[in-house]
């Protein structure tokens, strides 16, 4: 398996390109009421305000190694991801909240205004009897003793409904990690690919009502198939996880399949051209999986569709794989 790294770089480029989907966490975590569309500033990773020389001159900017840095309505937003146990964390965050503070610091001749952001830790990956909240206690002269909270969120009890329900999105891709040890191996697990419908399913849903966003649910769906990858590691099972989300036929999944049913849809209701975008995609998906030579029964599997309806898209495709997914819809329901 890869170095644990990939779960903070996928967390890190989701924050860059799929800013607005982090507003449900960040409202759950810090029980915020901010609408989706709510502006999001992503702040820089470099903190100059420390650097200054005498002269006031700035020097080489500091580095901050947060892995997630936003500000909202004012609001700074610090939160720091784990991918294993470290007893150095509390540490880490400290010092990266007196950085981010700093550098936002309001300050004059004589006095300064340090203004704390708020904090949270995710740990995608820990061991049990982990506390709710990470505790910094700030000693001051004079007795004075400040309790500086960071509130620990695990990934592990959430459950995939409740996922659903909050539309906790940047949850999705790490979900799958909490089967690394057997999917490493090459084992397949039922429970593991069914989770991954039930995501992609809920992305469509999201795509299709107007929830999310077209590029936002490719980059979801991307997001997954490289967490998938970062824990196979290119093992016996890891084409066939990616290809439960998407595959290689992703964007022409989305941007064809999905597209092509709404456009429908507008002339034939809303209902039906969904319903059209929703079997085009299970139609590529088949004709994807047919021409690397999987049979109706392996689709099944983890395709999470009745044996029937693969062995009707089968037939209608025949043995020509270079066939339009449109044109096999066609011959389904002889629209011609």
């Amino acid at each position: 398996m890869k170095n644990s790294n990939d779960y903070d770089s996928v967390f890190k480029t989701m924050k860059l390109k799929a800013k607005r989907l982090f507003i449900p966490m960040i409202n759950e975590i810090f029980a915020r009421k901010y609408d989706m569309n709510e502006e999001v500033t992503i702040l820089s990773s470099e903190c100059s305000s420390l650097n200054m020389s005498a002269d006031g001159t700035a020097l080489e900017p500091h580095l901050l190694e947060s892995d997630f840095r936003i500000r909202i309505r004012e609001v700074t937003y610090l939160i720091e991801v784990q991918s294993y146990d470290d007893d150095t964390i509390q540490l880490r965050i400290t010092e990266y909240a007196f950085l981010s503070a700093i550098d936002e610091a309001e300050y004059g001749s004589g006095w300064a205004h340090i203004k704390m952001p708020e904090i949270a830790i995710i740990y995608i990956k820990c061991g049990d009897n982990m506390p709710e909240y990470t505790k910094i206690l700030l000693d001051f002269p004079g007795g004075t003793t400040v309790e500086y909270r960071a509130k620990n969120i695990f990934l592990k009890q959430f459950s995939r409904e409740y996922i659903a329900k909050s539309r906790q999105y940047p949850y999705i891709p790490f979900y799958i990690a909490r089967y690394e040890k057997d999917l490493s191996k090459g084992i397949i697990l039922p429970q593991a690919e069914d989770d991954l419908i039930y995501f992609k399913k809920l992305i469509l849903w999201d795509l299709n009502k107007g929830i999310i966003k077209q590029g936002e649910a490719m980059m979801l769906i991307g997001f997954v198939n490289d967490i998938i990858k970062h824990i196979t590691d290119g093992n016996e099972i890891e084409e066939r996880m990616v290809n439960i989300m998407g595959g290689v036929v992703l964007e022409t999944l989305y941007e064809k399949a999905i597209n092509e049913g709404l456009e429908q849809g507008l002339e034939q209701g809303l209902e039906q051209g969904i319903n059209k975008g929703e079997e085009l995609l299970l139609i590529k998906q088949v004709i994807f999986n047919k021409s690397k030579g999987r049979n109706a029964l392996e689709m099944t599997e983890f395709l999470d569709e009745r044996l029937e309806k693969i062995e009707s898209i089968c037939d209608a495709i025949g043995n020509d794989n270079s066939i339009s997914a449109e044109t096999v819809y066609e011959k389904i329901h002889n629209t011609n």
